[in-house]
């Protein structure tokens, strides 16, 4: 039995600690800014370990106030860190690698679906409270690769977006 945790269009991210019962794989291709209707993941077919990663994301967006109809959304468009693209493998072993909400305009009272992303714990650590623009200059950023053209639809809308002009300047 096949199913998908999203369909949007065929790709290569591993969807198998959100959902997926087989190693199908897909590309989440949301040329709208991330307004492309989501089939959220249905978690009935997880293993326990991939169940309990995924609980552990969902339980974790109440920290952010974040409703868990709009985590079960992010988590379904946000296989990879929406930054340096590391794909999202359950069990989490590691906090560097494991998924972690981020606000991408710092604006905790911003919870939307154009604002709310999963990165990995490694470029949430170092973004911390800098403005997207602001730390897409870091060294850490220069030394990963990280730029404005490699980051992921929902980040890059953000850039263009009128969420906050005053977070999103370089000054």
């Amino acid at each position: 039995m096949q199913r998908s945790a999203a369909i949007l269009s065929m790709g290569t991210r591993d969807l198998s600690w959100a959902g997926s019962a087989t190693s199908t794989v897909f590309d989440f291709n949301l040329s709208d800014h991330g307004k492309a209707p989501v089939t959220v993941p249905s978690t009935a077919l997880l293993r326990s370990d991939q169940k309990a990663s995924y609980d552990l994301v969902v339980r974790t967006a109440r920290t952010w106030k974040i409703p868990r109809a709009l985590a079960e959304q992010v988590i379904a468009r946000d296989m990879a860190c929406i930054y340096c693209r590391l794909v999202f493998a359950a069990p989490f072993t590691s906090r560097a690698t494991c998924p972690s909400w981020e606000h991408i305009v710092n604006d905790l009272d911003l919870i939307t679906l154009d604002n709310v992303a999963l990165c990995c714990g490694s470029c949430n650590s170092s973004k911390g409270k800098r403005s997207l623009r602001e730390w897409l200059q870091s060294d850490y950023c220069l030394r990963l690769g990280v730029t404005e053209q490699s980051i992921a639809a929902v980040a890059k809308a953000a850039l263009t977006s009128n969420f906050s002009p005053a977070s999103l300047s370089l000054g």
